[in-house]
This record gives structure tokens, sequence and C-alpha cells, in this order.
């Protein structure tokens, strides 16, 4: 997990094995063999990312840049999977050459939205459990406890 350093004695807390502060460190300098990452960065961040990467890891982002995969899980009209195909590509190309998966999803920064959230969670002190709940994924029971399994994720 990366953030600044009012938030890591709270990360860690929560059950981070690992917290860089990114305002001292650089996360590719320090992380590697990573099995999943979400962007929140954007497209400047892209080499960084896919370099901490393991082979087979999946780069989920936020920022960078819809490709045709998105397209199609989002069942768009085939004008629009052909645009985000051109538009992704060489985010696409640059993770396959690598052995790794780029992927894309949509989100909305909603002000007012996040506010009320705000208050509510800070009305009801809100801290949400880490539980070993088990959920699927591809098909296949995971547990929640990702450090025993040696998976290691990272948000840059």
């Amino acid at each position: 997990m990366t953030g600044n350093a009012r938030a890591r004695e709270s990360i860690l807390a929560l059950g981070a094995d690992q917290y860089i502060d990114y305002r001292k460190e650089n996360y590719w300098e320090t992380l590697s063999g990573v099995d999943y990452l979400l962007d929140t960065l954007g497209a400047g961040e892209f080499e960084h990312e896919l370099s901490v990467l393991k082979p087979g890891g999946r780069l989920l982002s936020l920022r960078t840049g819809p490709n045709r995969q998105f397209a199609v899980q989002n069942h768009c009209p085939r004008w629009k999977k052909a645009l985000f195909a051109l538009a992704g590509a060489k985010y696409d190309k640059a993770a396959a050459k690598q052995g790794k998966e780029y992927r894309f999803i949509f989100v909305r920064a909603d002000g007012k939205q996040l506010r009320k959230i705000t208050q509510i969670v800070e009305k009801i002190r809100s801290c949400p459990p880490l539980t070993r709940m088990s959920f699927r994924l591809n098909g296949q029971t995971r547990h929640s406890n990702w450090s025993q399994m040696g998976v290691r994720l990272a948000r840059s």
C-alpha cells in the first residue's frame, strides 16, 4: 500500500504487510512480484506499474484509458469497440509483451456523493473489519487472507 506519512499507522493496523510513503520512496524501486495493482494515477505511471507486476500479473486502471476489453465487457457498439481498441492498444501490447494483463474500469468522481458518504462514515465511526471471508475469482474459491497465500497486492 502506498500513501502519505499520516496514514501509515492506520493502514498497517488494518493488516497491510508493507506501507510505502510516496513522498519518501519510489514504489517501483521497492516492490516486485506483485500479483494485482490498482492504478489511481494514470498513464504517467504505466511503465512503473508494469515493472512491479510479476509475469501473469494484472494491472487495473481507473485512469489510464479504456481498451478493447473494456468495450467488450461493457457491451459497447462496434464503433466504440474499434475506437477503444485503438486507444488502448499501446497499453495492451506493452502488458502482453511482458506476459501481464491491462484492464480499465470507468469511475466517476462525485464530490457531493463522497461528502455524504464521509458524513455517514464519520457519524457512525465506521472502521471495516478485516475478515477471512471466502469469495470467488474466476470460478475458484479464494480467501481474503492474501499474505498467507503469498499474493502481493499493490495500489499506486
